[in-house]
């Protein structure tokens, strides 16, 4: 039921409660009816309910099994190094799982943050009696009392408003203090913006006082609705957790498959008798498979993220948020703050029938003033020196001069935004405040109020002067001016200077500025009593002055940058549609075929016709909560990732439900940021702009690491699988193996971890932004990367039991005695071979098309990881006594130049597969086709 589009009166009969109050028994038997004024909560989960919820995907249960099996196999003796298996894994999952938990609690905390909003006592009418009580007890037909301070501990219809403001930015992101009213409005369908004669829970009174009646509570209010929303609303999975799950399913599935095979063939081969044997080989093989380091390299991947961003202003919250950043399709962007400074800045000034352009930018007062781009100098134009006069006189802002950070100056405002971009442009023309009230002082005032639209300031100035200097809208002021300044000429105003001033005010109005008008009068000795009667007549009109929020300098590149990366654009704002057209036009941001949307348009809209015109519309206003959910899920429906800016309370329900929630910094209320995935430290658009490029550029390192990974593992197990299936090696009568498990977990861990680990330092590569965003629905391995990872491991198979062979063939020739010392020398070939051929494969994959030669620039962490891998493989070798525990022999360099010419042969299959690919897309090829055959038709048809 809406209450603003009622009388007082009916208001009143319909609560069933009157000015008075109601009495205690009546309050006692409504608390039974409604309950207390308090937002509920869901059951919380649990710190351990959250960490057990870490080992539900399907990849980590993989992980989870592997490791069982290896503390079976290490507590048995099955299986050498099966318990350090065991203990390298448990360590990955236990901090992984320590990290996601951590995480994830911390964003449990939104529907807290909302509670503290709620005001702790009010200030109630009972049985006509004034008392305080804790606000938790209020009850519906309450007659509540407020004051300036005050925060509103329910949603009421406003009984009676002297000069009442209230600062309703946490819920509706509107910047400026509303100008409260107690009349009937009576339009239908008015959003929570317009809803001037209602006061909201947990909005704060700036200015004046004002009774009204309870008429929701707790949940059942707009911060209630909200509150509720948020509880309602399920986190989806992010893309990059759907693939690694997918991509867990199929590792699963063909692992499982290769020990059945494994085991089939070993039982086949050796009957009942070898069953043992061939279920370890099987269970062995397995561990073997599964890429163990996945999960921490992801976190350390995201982990990197968090920092790089954060030194670009973007905080994150949630650890996935920094990969999908990176396939982000749509981005919807709050304005106030965020595509514009939130600081008013004076644009045109019309006085002595110029319009004046004023430059400069946000709150620093540094600008010039342009008529026609004729720059002019204020203090010799003395209509436009009284206009900022009066500006910045009658005026209760302040503006001060800060040191910030490495001793740069911040000019901060303290005060009403559009009283503040007045005493900025009085500052540009060197009108100081502060030096204007020395001379000036002030003493006496008439405040403004919303039915004279004006304010009056009573200054005395030298020689025992006395002048009103009046501020206000054009009406206001036109209607109690009889003169008008015109260069240093006062003469009475005339109709034609009505007609012309209106029209100005009509001009600038239409292009979203905000107009107020400036006017003054000497007052007379005799005039003692400071009234509107005696002060607000025969007025001297000297000029307007029209401002707006500017839109940030950097915005339009950023703009312009994400148009080449394929991503959409849409500005969602509270305000009114004329000012976020303006704005968004002035980015670039609209174009002649794009359009715009209110809040009264959505209501009238059906879901499914949104959906098939969100493309097309790149501007939202005066947007309810509802209505941004409903935004969302239209940009969702046509599988979109999108990514949603907020401040406000109103906001959260939007930040939760958005693939990215993007919580502003500065402005941003807690709850925003506790909803959001990402903070802004500088609530700069721009700063999301760089924040989604560092998404795309970690999750290209992910893809690399999975490559890396994969190819490398599909390398091992292919010369366990084939050494194991066609016993290729035999010393002494008795079969031997090219790797055995030290040397795996050796690979693994070392010559695999570590350079694997440095592929997620690795420099973005070039026109990362100049690419369309990914398919979220695109699986994180596509057909070139398996045909990649299929030629890379069987190279790698090829040359490893090409070296066992080689190794094998030559231990007697090389005077090697003793079958175990010759199995270590033709193990050492292999296992060498397997190292160093992914040595090569981990620069290689740094870039899947180019060429290695003009590849990303140099990524010294793989550099330095691959020095120290290469640096423990001596030192397992030549260190006197190691040898025996892995499996290894001394080597001269006749062997070491055999094993490197047979790794580098990867580099040179893998840069002919690459310049054949690169020939199969090249377009210039496919247009030569297409005229070869043409002329081939032409010539078919000649000799016919």
């Amino acid at each position: 039921m809406s209450y603003y589009d009622k009388e007082i009166g009916e208001v009143i009969t319909s609560l069933k409660t009157t000015k008075e109050g109601l009495s205690e028994e009546e309050v006692l038997k409504r608390r039974e009816e409604y309950g207390y004024n308090e937002i509920l909560t869901g059951k919380k989960r649990s710190l351990f309910s959250i960490l057990i919820g870490q080992f539900r995907d399907f990849l980590v249960i993989l992980l989870v099994v592997a490791m069982v099996i290896s503390i079976v196999l290490g507590l048995t003796g099955s299986e050498e190094g099966g318990l350090t298996d065991a203990i390298i894994i448990g360590a990955i999952l236990f901090i992984n799982a320590g990290i996601g938990t951590y995480l994830e609690a911390k964003s449990e905390k939104s529907l807290e943050a909302l509670m503290e909003l709620s005001a702790p006592t009010a200030t109630v009418r009972r049985n006509n009696k004034d008392h305080e009580v804790p606000a938790r007890e209020l009850v519906p037909g309450d007659i509540i009392i407020l004051e300036t301070g005050d925060k509103i501990p329910a949603d009421a219809r406003l009984m009676s408003s002297i000069n009442l403001k209230v600062d309703e930015a946490p819920l509706t992101g509107e910047s400026v203090p509303v100008s409260k009213i107690d009349s009937i409005l009576k339009k239908e369908d008015i959003p929570v913006n317009d809803q001037k004669n209602m006061a909201f829970t947990g909005t704060v009174v700036t200015y004046g006082r004002g009774e009204g009646v309870v008429t929701t509570i707790g949940m059942d209010t707009e911060i209630g609705k909200i509150a509720d929303m948020i509880q309602t609303i399920e986190e989806e999975e992010t893309p990059l957790t759907k693939r690694i799950n997918q991509l867990g399913k199929w590792i699963g599935i063909l692992v499982i498959l290769v020990c059945v095979v494994v085991f089939i063939a070993g039982f086949i081969r050796e009957g009942v008798a070898g069953i043992q044997g061939s279920f370890l080989q099987a269970v062995s093989l397995a561990v073997a498979a599964v890429p163990e380091g996945l999960p921490i390299i992801v976190t350390i991947a995201l982990t990197l993220g968090v920092t790089r961003m954060a030194a670009k202003y973007a905080i994150i919250r949630k650890l996935p948020a920094v990969e999908t950043l990176g396939c982000t399709t749509v981005i919807c962007s709050d304005k106030t703050g965020t595509l514009t400074l939130n600081e008013m800045s004076v644009r045109k000034i019309f006085t002595n029938d110029d319009v004046i352009d004023v430059t400069g930018q946000g709150y620093d007062p540094i600008g010039r003033f342009f008529i026609q781009n004729v720059e002019l100098d204020p203090a010799h134009n003395a209509p436009l020196t009284m206009t900022l006069k009066i500006g910045t006189l009658c005026n209760d802002a302040s503006l001060s001069e800060n040191i910030k950070e490495k001793g740069v100056k911040h000019w901060e405002m303290i005060g009403d935004p559009t009283e503040g971009a007045l005493v900025v442009s009085a500052g540009k023309a060197a009108l100081w405040k502060t030096e204007l009230e020395n001379e000036n002082p002030r003493v006496g005032e008439i405040p403004f109020d919303s039915k004279r639209k004006r304010m009056s300031t009573i200054h005395s100035a030298p020689n025992n002067e006395r002048f009103a200097y009046v501020k206000g809208a054009l009406e206001g002021i036109l209607e109690i001016s009889s003169h008008i300044q015109i260069g240093q000429e006062i003469r009475p105003i005339t109709e034609d200077d009505k007609v012309r001033y209106h029209a100005m005010n009509e001009e600038l109005t239409s292009d979203a500025l905000r107009v107020l008008a400036m006017a003054y009068k000497k007052l007379l000795p005799e005039i003692s009593e400071y009234t509107m009667e005696k002060i607000e007549s025969n007025l001297i009109l000297t000029g307007l002055q029209a401002m707006i929020d500017p839109p940030r300098k950097e915005v339009s590149d950023a703009l312009e940058e994400c148009r080449q990366a394929g991503i959409k654009i849409a500005m969602i704002t509270g305000d009114h549609k004329l000012t976020a057209v303006a704005v968004a036009k002035e980015l670039g941001l609209m174009r002649q075929y794009s359009g715009a949307l209110t809040g009264s348009d959505l209501n009238e809209i059906e879901s499914e016709k949104l959906q098939k015109m969100a493309g097309y519309v790149d501007v939202y206003a005066r947007v309810s909560p509802e209505q941004k959910t409903k935004i969302l899920d239209a940009y969702k429906s046509r599988i979109n990732v999108v990514a949603m800016t907020g401040d406000g309370v109103n906001d959260a329900p939007a930040l939760r439900k958005a693939d990215v929630g993007v919580a502003m910094g500065i402005t941003g209320t807690d709850v925003a940021k506790e909803a959001s995935d990402v903070t802004l430290a500088d609530d700069n658009f721009a700063s999301i702009v760089n924040a989604v490029e560092e998404g795309r550029v970690i999750y290209e390192n992910i893809k690399k690491f999975i490559f890396y990974t994969l190819s490398s593992n599909v390398g091992e197990i292919l010369v366990v699988f084939i050494a194991i299936m066609f016993a290729i090696g035999s010393i002494g009568g008795k079969n031997v193996v090219p790797l055995v498990a030290i040397h795996i977990l050796v690979v693994n861990l070392v010559t695999d971890g570590l350079p694997g680990t440095a592929l997620v330092f690795d420099p973005p590569t070039k026109g990362v932004m100049q690419k369309p965003p990914r398919d979220p629905e695109e699986s994180i391995l596509t057909k070139h990367d398996l045909i990649n990872i299929t030629v890379v491991g069987v190279t790698i198979t090829i040359v490893t039991l090409a070296a066992f062979v080689i190794g094998l063939n030559l231990a007697s020739p090389m005077g090697i005695i003793g079958d175990t010392q010759k199995t270590y020398f033709a193990q050492t070939f292999a296992f060498l071979t397997l190292s160093i051929s992914q040595f090569f494969n981990v620069f290689l994959c740094r870039e899947k098309e180019k060429s290695i030669l003009h590849g990303p620039s140099i990524n010294r962490m793989l550099v330095i990881s691959v020095a120290l891998s290469i640096g423990f493989l001596v030192a397992i070798i030549y260190i006197p006594g190691v040898g025996g525990i892995f499996h290894t022999y001394p080597i001269g360099l006749l062997e070491w130049g055999i094993i490197i010419l047979l790794s580098s042969s990867l580099l040179f299959v893998m840069e002919g597969f690459k310049a054949l690919w690169r020939y199969i897309k090249n377009p210039k090829r496919k247009k030569l086709e297409y005229y070869v055959k043409r002329i081939e038709n032409i010539m078919e048809r000649y000799r016919e």
